[in-house]
């Protein structure tokens, strides 16, 4: 980052004709389910030499992952270059613009609400780091974008669930944003994340769960209770379920041996937590594909 002369930014939006939009279904997919409290709407964008955009005062925060070439994003003091692997969040209300860095910028986006879950990001100012999520991101959004051409009730039911996908994911990004979390926790929590994933057939308990960031176990209740809305053993439980929604996607792997790999002894078992997770079975996620 560089920091510049104060610039005066205009809502503007330059076209090319080699540029290309893709808007998510969002709102007809969602209507009726808290996933709007998280993401209001969200897109791709395929931007070529030519390519403006900018916004004045606007009333979302804006979340953008490149998956090609680089983009030239500013505001009024700074100029942020920015690139695949990193994730960059612009508050709400912060006057903004990006332009291609090269022939060829794609970048998928989304517009968060200021909503109660996302009270925290209007003080946190921008956010632009490295991330693990931006190859997963671009698959999600390039099937969602597939399916979304379908006009069956399989079709809308296979983009509902890569939009479940996509909350969940958003949520997980912005668990390490350092203004929504205390000094030091973002990390762990972070850190935690991590290490469950990479180990989502071990047997936790809360106890080893603590162990793991050097914490208390009460402490980490806590700790999960206030920033992601939910138990330690909770967050396992999503960590395993968002895992079995991803392999199921892969039709050559068996619900059984699925199971065993997020942690489960039996397929029953796994069909009753996912069910509870998802509100269908395996089998009916599975058919919606």
């Amino acid at each position: 980052m560089r920091a510049k002369a104060k610039r005066t930014i205009h809502e503007v939006l330059k076209w090319s004709p080699h540029c290309r939009e893709h808007y998510f279904p969002w709102r007809s997919v969602t209507a009726g389910t808290n996933a709007t409290d998280c993401i209001s709407e969200g897109g791709v964008t395929e931007a070529c030499r030519g390519y403006e955009l900018g916004r004045i005062y606007p009333r979302s925060h804006l979340l953008l992952y490149t998956t090609h070439g680089s983009g030239e994003v500013y505001t009024e003091r700074d100029t942020f270059a920015v690139r695949r692997g990193q994730v960059l969040l612009l508050p709400a209300r912060l006057n903004f613009g990006y332009v291609p860095a090269e022939k060829f910028w794609r970048f998928v986006w989304f517009h968060l609400p200021e909503s109660e879950l996302w009270n925290t990001l209007k003080s946190g100012g921008v956010l632009l780091r490295k991330t693990l999520l931006t190859e997963r991101i671009e698959a999600i959004a390039d099937a969602l974008i597939v399916e979304s051409r379908g006009q069956s009730e399989s079709h809308r039911g296979v983009v509902r669930l890569y939009a479940q996908l996509f909350v969940a994911y958003v949520e997980r990004e912005l668990l390490a944003h350092p203004s929504s979390v205390q000094p030091g926790m973002a990390n762990r929590l972070d850190q935690l994340c991590a290490i469950v994933t990479a180990d989502l057939k071990r047997p936790w308990t809360v106890e080893a769960l603590a162990r793991e960031v050097r914490v208390s176990a009460p402490y980490l209740y806590r700790l999960t209770k206030r920033h992601l809305g939910g138990s330690p053993m909770g967050l396992v439980t999503r960590l395993r379920m968002e895992r079995a929604q991803e392999m199921l996607v892969m039709r050559s792997a068996k619900i059984a041996d699925i199971a065993s790999k997020v942690g489960y002894h039996n397929e029953f078992a796994f069909t009753v937590a996912f069910k509870r997770f998802a509100g269908v079975t395996p089998s009916k996620f599975r058919d919606f594909l």
